[in-house]
């Protein structure tokens, strides 16, 4: 288990520690860091020993499961704390999200724990099954889905900043500047190949899978599209120029083709997106929307995904 144990100094006027826990300060044995949480220098010792304990505990207990590692202390800043995760819950978070890999056959399907070697293709390690982008994403989740419990009625330390069943814990610490910053760490390696890559591809295709193995799909998907459309506009710019040039009674056949290549432009790009969808394997994708992570509920065991979650009464949902 990972405990908390602070002997430097984290905050303005006060020393934290914790008899019970200790936090990894270790470079060498601690996994690249995923997501970074910047916390208020004025922030009481009870809170930021609880906050703790709640990202590194058990999730039985209310906890994330995370590792966290402590930045070495500079003068006028809070504590700031580096978040990653072990293997195997990154193995088991992608499990339960139903993130989608590709397996030995060539074929996307939602990854399993208890099929791991299905998906390892020749050579590859397990270390590099997951892209950054979706560690990143892991990490976070699990971080927002931290919620009170039922007996966690306000924040130790601030009898003011009360809480209620199934809230997002950290979304309440950013909200009263608990945490005033929660970003993720950039691989300064990685994200100088891609950059060479890129900025050399001014006339040439983009990295697009580079892009989203780093980034992630949304915003390889993003980048697709903007190249995209700048190759498909020059047909109609050309055809614009040929019309200033020409006499004023071209404007109505210019008009007429702007309808048809428009018409022609979407249904082209939603065959592209099915084309990337299948390749990324998100053509199948199943939209379970994740609980908001400021909503609050009863926290209960979802029908349909059989999730720990927040819960609302349906019988109030159609009142409304």
């Amino acid at each position: 288990a990972i405990q908390v144990n602070f002997t430097n100094r984290v905050t303005s006027a006060k020393m934290f520690s914790s008899p019970n826990d200790s936090i990894e300060e270790t470079t060498a044995t601690f996994p690249p860091t995923y997501i970074v949480l910047q916390f208020s220098k004025s922030i009481r010792n009870p809170a930021l020993v609880w906050l703790v304990d709640k990202i590194c505990g058990k999730r039985r207990d209310g906890g994330s499961e995370l590792l966290v590692r402590r930045q070495p202390f500079l003068e006028g800043q809070g504590l700031i704390l580096h978040v990653s995760a072990s293997k195997i819950k990154f193995l088991e978070v992608a499990e339960e999200l139903e993130l989608k890999k590709m397996d030995t056959t060539g074929l996307y399907r939602e990854f399993t724990v208890s099929q791991l070697d299905d998906f390892l293709q020749e050579g590859m390690h397990v270390d590099d099954l997951l892209t950054i982008a979706e560690k990143q994403y892991i990490v976070r989740h699990e971080l927002e889905n931290i919620r009170a419990l039922s007996e966690d009625n306000e924040v130790p330390g601030y009898p003011a900043f009360r809480l209620y069943e199934g809230q997002s814990i950290v979304q309440v610490c950013l909200h009263w500047n608990l945490i005033e910053r929660m970003y993720s760490l950039h691989d300064t390696e990685a994200l100088d190949k891609l950059g060479k890559k890129w900025y050399s591809s001014l006339f040439a295709k983009q990295p697009f899978e580079e892009i989203r193995l780093y980034f992630g799909e949304a915003v390889a998907l993003y980048f697709t599209f903007l190249g995209y459309y700048t190759k498909v506009l020059l047909v109609p710019m050309f055809l614009g120029f040929l019309q200033l040039l020409l006499s004023t009674e071209s404007i109505a056949f210019f008009c007429v083709f702007n309808v048809l290549w428009v018409t022609i432009f979407l249904e082209v790009w939603k065959r592209k997106c099915s084309e990337l969808a299948f390749t990324w394997g998100t053509i199948g994708m199943t939209s379970l929307d994740e609980p908001r992570p400021n909503y609050r509920g009863v926290m209960g065991i979802d029908p349909v995904t059989g999730r720990y979650q927040p819960q609302f009464p349906r019988w109030k949902t159609n009142a409304r």
